[in-house]
């Protein structure tokens, strides 16, 4: 049906829900149920111009397939507080800000590419960063390639990130200073691979200085 889509589970079965493409962008997170799980499926490559916000209680899963999410202005994706958002599929996320923006919510990041393209930044409290996990977000990165010439991680106080897999590059050849990680709350690292070129004195670090409980 229209804005509906079908996706392949890979196992002889498939799921009918909601298509995000250049039509849905207004509607389809509107009135998401905060009573059953929602699965979005990107069906188009698409542009846009505010972050897809998920509110509070609901719980989604948005399969990227194969397509690209761009903005040139904002985050890609934020995560509320009490809400759950599940990211699968080898599609591609770029965004100025950060692609992966967990404001008290859960973040899970199964696939994908998440680029930040903004230009480089010297003020620290508007550092760039591929994922930011704050105000008690929880973010789990299970794979999944990130991209930066800023920051990649941010980790704020009371919040946390774990990553289990995954592959993170950036480079920066601006003599700025840039972290793989900058923590105030709690990194926690079980597996991956962290790739920096950093002129900066701390360029390339997991920064843990960052809060008086950062771990």
């Amino acid at each position: 049906a229209e804005g509906y889509a079908a996706v392949d589970n890979g196992d002889g079965t498939w799921t009918v829900c909601k298509a995000l493409n250049s039509s849905t962008i207004s509607t389809v997170f509107e009135n998401l149920s905060t009573t059953e799980p929602t699965t979005i499926a990107v069906t188009e490559n698409i542009n846009i111009a505010e972050p897809l916000a998920i509110p509070a209680g609901a719980e989604v899963t948005v399969n990227l397939g194969d397509k690209e999410i761009t903005s040139a202005t904002t985050d890609g994706f934020v995560v509320n507080e009490g809400a759950t958002l599940t990211i699968s599929g080898n599609g591609t996320v770029k965004s100025n800000g950060a692609p992966i923006r967990a404001i008290g919510g859960t973040v899970i990041v199964e696939g994908g590419t998440f680029t930040q393209t903004g230009a480089w930044n010297s003020t620290t409290s508007t550092y760039r960063y591929s994922v930011d996990s704050r105000e008690g977000g929880e973010v789990i990165i299970k794979g999944g390639t990130f991209n930066t010439n800023n920051g990649l991680i941010s980790v704020s106080a009371n919040s946390s990130v774990v990553i289990d897999g995954g592959l993170f590059t950036f480079e920066n050849n601006t003599g700025g200073t840039r972290h793989f990680a900058y923590v105030a709350g709690d990194l926690t690292i079980k597996d991956g691979v962290f790739v920096g070129k950093a002129n900066g004195s701390a360029g390339g670090t997991f920064f843990c200085g960052a809060g008086a409980n950062g771990k």
